[in-house]
This record gives structure tokens, C-alpha cells and sequence, in this order.
């Protein structure tokens, strides 16, 4: 407990996840104290996928593509592999539906509002699994593209800030990095 909140299981020894997805558990835990509740509530955050993927297609063109975009994600096939084990992968693909939406959502109108959306999406997205970062970086990179100011910039600099700020596996990393140098 003394290094708490920070210390979490590591990924292969290199960096740690960071306490989002102990704390998300930690609810269900902390109301029913079973196993199968928590398994069945991290299923049905993962459902979430189907409705933001439907919200997506009908944020793009319209209702017809948003339930094409929910069935065509509901295939049998690899998607199925994280309702059988419920980590923290169960989540990767609803957190990209966020992260997708918030980029949509960026690429209307790219405010301080929805920077600080795209900050705090984008952490979610690290934390669903680190390889994410590219979907991540990616989506920086579109909306720089599509909005090429220094206001845009800056919006971007403060989803940056978040991330940084809030994702405690670099904060971590960070500072035993420090200290070995």
C-alpha cells in the first residue's frame, strides 16, 4: 500500500496500466462483493460498444449505417474473445467507439470542451490496453489536419496535458526512469 493508488500489476515487467480499471472494478466489488457481478458488470460496459457504434454510423450518415456499423461489430469471431475473459481488454474496443465519437465530435467543432473530451477518451483508450496509442495518435493527427490553426494546436495541447495528467503509467514511469539515471 504505500506506493497506492499508483501500484498496479505490470505489463511484461516494461510499465503499468494505472489504478482506471481497479477503481472501475472496485464498485462493484465494494456493493455486492461477487466475482460474478463484477464479471457481469465489466460485459455490460463492454456491450456499450453496440449503442456508440450505432451513435457513430448515425453521427456519420444515418440510422441505416449506425445499425450496420453495431451488427457488423457484433460478428462472431475474435470480438468474442473478451466476453470470455473479462479484463480489462473487454473494453478496448468500447473505448475506441469513445474515442471515435469524441473525434467526430472534434472534428465539428474542436473547442476546449471537446479537447478535454478528446483528453480524457484518449486516457481511457491507454488504459483499455497501451498498444491504443496508435488509434490515439491517429486521430491527433486527423484532427490537426482538418483544423489547421494554432487554436487548433493549442486545443491539442491541452488533450495532451490530460493525458499526461492523468494517466498515472507515465507519471510512474516517469519517475522510476528518474531515479535509475
Amino acid at each position: 500500500g504505500e506506493r497506492f493508488p499508483l501500484a498496479v500489476p505490470q505489463i511484461y515487467q516494461l510499465f503499468e496500466l494505472g489504478p482506471w480499471w481497479f477503481y472501475l472494478l472496485a464498485l462493484p466489488m465494494w456493493l455486492t462483493v461477487s466475482v460474478a457481478v463484477t464479471s457481469a458488470f465489466v460485459q455490460v460496459l463492454a456491450s456499450a460498444k453496440y449503442f456508440l457504434a450505432w451513435r457513430l454510423g448515425t453521427r456519420i450518415a444515418d440510422a441505416r449505417l449506425g445499425f450496420a456499423f453495431a451488427v457488423s461489430i457484433a460478428i462472431a469471431g475474435w470480438s468474442v474473445a473478451p466476453m470470455l475473459f473479462p479484463s480489462h481488454t473487454a473494453l478496448i474496443e468500447t473505448t475506441l467507439m469513445v474515442l471515435a465519437l469524441v473525434t467526430w465530435r472534434c472534428h465539428a467543432e474542436f473547442s476546449l470542451r471537446n479537447a478535454l473530451l478528446f483528453g480524457l477518451a484518449s486516457v481511457a483508450c491507454l488504459h483499455a490496453h497501451p498498444t491504443m496509442v496508435s488509434y490515439i495518435v491517429a486521430a491527433g493527427i486527423f484532427l490537426l489536419w482538418t483544423h489547421r490553426s494554432r487554436a487548433a494546436f493549442g486545443w491539442m495541447c491541452v488533450a495532451v496535458a490530460i493525458v499526461l495528467f492523468v494517466a498515472p503509467l507515465l507519471v510512474d514511469f516517469l519517475a522510476r526512469h528518474a531515479q535509475v539515471t
